[in-house]
C-alpha cells in the first residue's frame, strides 16, 4: 500500500526562515562584539588612571616618610614661608619638593627611583610629583594639633590624576 499523503507547498518557506534567523544571529553577534571593545577601552582608561593615582598615592607616601625622618627641618621650613612668604617658598620647593618629582634627572632622587622601579615591572610610564604641603596648626586647650595638608599629582600613560590628602600629626605642650 502506498501512502498518498501530499502535503502543501512551501517550497522557499525554509530558505527565507533560516536566512532571517541568520540576520538576527549575525545584528546578535555585532552588537556583543561592538559592546567588549568599548567596555575594553574604558577598562583600558581606567586601569591607567587607577596606576596614576597609585603613583600619586607613593608620591605623598614619600613626602610623610622625609617629613617623619626629618620633622624639625620641615617645621623650620614651614614656619620661616608662614612669615617671611615667597623667597622662603622658593626655596622650599627647590629643597624640599624636588625630592618627590620623578621627573628630576638627579638619579638618587627618590620620586625617581621609585618610578623606575614601577616602569620596570609592567612596562609603563610612570612619573609623580608633590604641588604642595601646608602645615595647619589648630591650638585647643593644652596641646596643639597640626595637620600636614599635601597635594600630589601622578601619571600614568596618558591619564594624570591629583591626589589631596590631610595627614593628622599630635604634638603635645
Amino acid at each position: 500500500m502506498e501512502n498518498n499523503i501530499k502535503f502543501p507547498s512551501r517550497s522557499g518557506v525554509a530558505i527565507v526562515m533560516v536566512l532571517l534567523l541568520n540576520i538576527v544571529l549575525v545584528v546578535f553577534a555585532s552588537a556583543l562584539i561592538w559592546n567588549f571593545e568599548s567596555q575594553k577601552i574604558r577598562h583600558v582608561i581606567n586601569y591607567d588612571r587607577m596606576r596614576a593615582v597609585y603613583a600619586a598615592k607613593s608620591a605623598i607616601q614619600l613626602a610623610i616618610y622625609k617629613i617623619r625622618v626629618l620633622p624639625t627641618e620641615f617645621y623650620n621650613i614651614a614656619h620661616s614661608k608662614a612669615a617671611f612668604g615667597e623667597p622662603v617658598s622658593e626655596t622650599f620647593n627647590e629643597t624640599w619638593l624636588s625630592d618627590f618629582d620623578s621627573e628630576n634627572p638627579s638619579a638618587t632622587c627618590p620620586a625617581n627611583i621609585a618610578m623606575t622601579t614601577f616602569s620596570n615591572t609592567d612596562n609603563a610610564t610612570y612619573s609623580c610629583g608633590i604641588t604642595s604641603i601646608k602645615l595647619v596648626s589648630k591650638t585647643e586647650r593644652g596641646y596643639v594639633q597640626d595637620y600636614i595638608r599635601v597635594s600630589a599629582w601622578g601619571k600614568c600613560g596618558k591619564a594624570k590624576e591629583n591626589v589631596e590628602e590631610l595627614i593628622e600629626i599630635g604634638i603635645a605642650k
